[in-house]
């Protein structure tokens, strides 16, 4: 399994902060869960609707309907469904969950934010969301680029899309058990969610219950210092291994 990025440790410690602090916001933005983890959302049934703005995409090819979607999403839409983005885009053609070869790409984007060049950090980070416009790191230090560049207009958006992608992980579940594990599509939103939740000294481990994979993960919470566990039901990117070709996936 992926183990944390050598910069992410450092960089990502302020997201939370960051996230909610962004101001000018040109369009209402979605709840972001509060700080510690005691005081995240109760578990919630994640149902993904499937009419949006663009009619009624549910019986449009997979890859079409993510196109529409994302078009959707990129004009700020305070009422858009992540939800819906993601459980559409783990049917497409694109989806690969554990495709970590951009590793090389995500090390320059992160040197090039260390140095101050946030030109280049977006550049690079555009790259990578060309191929999965889904990942949260990236948009992180793309929003934090633009907002060292003075740029409000591009931060607010990235900050707008990043929370919205957090609060649709957030009602899935509380992540403090088997039966409330957030319910993720890939492995990096995992680790955004445990940064955001100030997990420290992380000790992975993999385990099936009743046929649906987990990831678990133990630490501390660094804002009490007290053992923490959470649960990711990674069933969603689990079955992809098995078999890695567009297909559709049902609801946990």
């Amino acid at each position: 399994m992926k183990l944390f990025h050598k910069h992410k440790v450092t960089l990502l410690g302020s997201i939370a902060l960051l996230i909610s602090s962004c101001s000018s916001s040109p369009t209402p933005l979605p709840a972001v869960p509060t700080l510690p983890i005691v005081t995240l959302p109760p578990a919630a049934t994640v149902t993904p609707t499937t009419t949006t703005q663009a009619g009624d995409i549910s019986q449009l090819p997979p890859d079409l309907a993510y196109e529409i979607l994302l078009e959707q999403v990129k004009q700020s839409d305070p009422n858009f469904d992540f939800t819906e983005l993601r459980w559409t885009f783990a049917q497409t053609a694109n989806y690969d969950p554990y495709n970590f070869d951009d590793s090389g790409l995500e090390d320059s984007m992160y040197d090039a934010y260390n140095n101050q060049e946030y030109e280049l950090a977006i550049e690079l980070a555009n790259q990578m969301l060309e191929k999965n416009y889904l990942l949260p790191d990236l948009h992180f230090i793309v929003l934090q680029s633009y907002q060292e560049l003075g740029d409000q207009e591009n931060a607010d958006f990235h900050n707008y899309f990043l929370r919205g992608l957090v609060t649709s992980i957030a009602k899935s579940g509380d992540g403090r058990s088997p039966e409330t594990a957030f319910i993720v599509i890939q492995i990096e939103e995992e680790y955004f969610m445990l940064n955001i939740l100030g997990l420290q000294d992380i000790e992975q481990t993999f385990t099936e219950i009743n046929g649906i994979p987990y990831d678990i993960f133990n630490g501390v919470d660094e804002n009490t210092n007290n053992p923490a566990t959470i649960y990711f039901d990674i069933s969603i990117p689990y079955s992809w291994l098995d078999n890695p070709m567009p297909q559709q996936q049902q609801t946990p």
